[in-house]
């Protein structure tokens, strides 16, 4: 029942890799959107 206790309290292996999969996931769109708003900016600059 010891062993039981210790893993109670933590999630199961497949819920930290969808946790982490979905990290990435929101990362990946945060940079590609940094990307966007950087690109849209440099062509303002050059079209002026």
């Amino acid at each position: 029942m010891k062993i039981m206790s210790i893993f109670a309290n933590k999630e199961p292996g497949m819920g930290n890799f969808i946790k982490q999969q979905e990290e990435r996931k929101d990362a990946k769109e945060r940079d590609r959107l940094r990307r966007d708003k950087i690109a849209g900016y440099f062509f303002n600059v050059l079209s002026k």
